[in-house]
């Protein structure tokens, strides 16, 4: 159901051109006030709208020349970096302000020398800071092989509380469902299959899912594909891990 509400809504809002030009207008608001904190988002850019010349039917911006992060990937030019440069820009929004690109894919954004350009930024998702704040925990606690830190944040996601064989059952189920993914690499542990049945796991034990859950978890996948494509040998969450402390702690100082 939370799928279906996220394709509606999505949909329903790209049939309007002018919602592109809105969400320029709030990605680049949110880029601006966390500058001069984390002065990375310096190398985030978003295209000029020309609004004089657009409505709700036709989008006008100027042209960017640089090559789409897909082009770059097909030939072998988009390096483990540059994708962990791209996750640590895209999780201030999504872990830190909780309104974030909700549709971001290697054909939307635009690379070249170390400054990225997001595109096709109509669907801006919003979701509650509880949630990114769990996900964000359950991925440092992934990335740390704290299995018991994992459970604690997984249950906490839920809006209503679990029972006490609920707990029981995530946690022994979380047990043996990451048991030896710690250390594995991309191509021997997908952070994507993971995290889909970690939500199998959860909802067979009774956690009740906020409804902006899917757009979250959708981007998390989106972005496992692009190190599965570039860095099939990468150990994604121990390499992710200090991007979200770096981000907690910056934004909190």
């Amino acid at each position: 159901l939370g799928v279906l509400a996220s394709v509606e809504e999505s949909t329903l809002r790209e049939l309007d051109l002018r919602s592109e030009a809105e969400g320029v207008e709030i990605l680049r608001k949110l880029r601006d006030e966390g500058l001069e904190r984390l002065p990375h988002l310096a190398k985030l850019e978003f295209p000029k709208v020309y609004h004089e010349y657009s409505n709700a039917d036709l989008l006008v911006t100027e042209w960017r020349p640089e090559p789409s992060v897909n082009e770059l990937i097909a030939d072998g030019k988009f390096t483990y970096e540059n994708v962990l440069s791209l996750f640590r820009i895209h999780g201030y929004f999504l872990f830190l302000r909780g309104t974030f690109h909700g549709d971001l894919h290697p054909g939307n954004i635009f690379f070249r020398e170390g400054t990225f350009v997001f595109l096709d930024n109509a669907n801006v998702e919003t979701a509650p800071r509880e949630l990114t704040a769990g996900i964000l925990g359950l991925l440092s606690s992934l990335g740390a092989d704290d299995i018991e830190g994992a459970a604690d944040n997984v249950a906490a996601l839920s809006s209503t509380p679990l029972s006490e064989s609920q707990d029981r059952r995530l946690r022994e189920g979380m047990k043996s469902l990451y048991a030896g993914f710690a250390g594995k690499p991309v191509a021997e542990a997908s952070l994507t299959k993971q995290m889909m049945d970690t939500v199998k796991l959860a909802v067979d034990c009774g956690v009740a899912f906020p409804e902006k859950a899917f757009p979250v978890i959708k981007s998390l996948m989106t972005l496992d594909g692009i190190v599965g494509e570039v860095a099939p040998d990468a150990v994604l969450l121990r390499d992710t891990r200090r991007f979200g402390e770096d981000l907690q702690l910056a934004w909190c100082a």
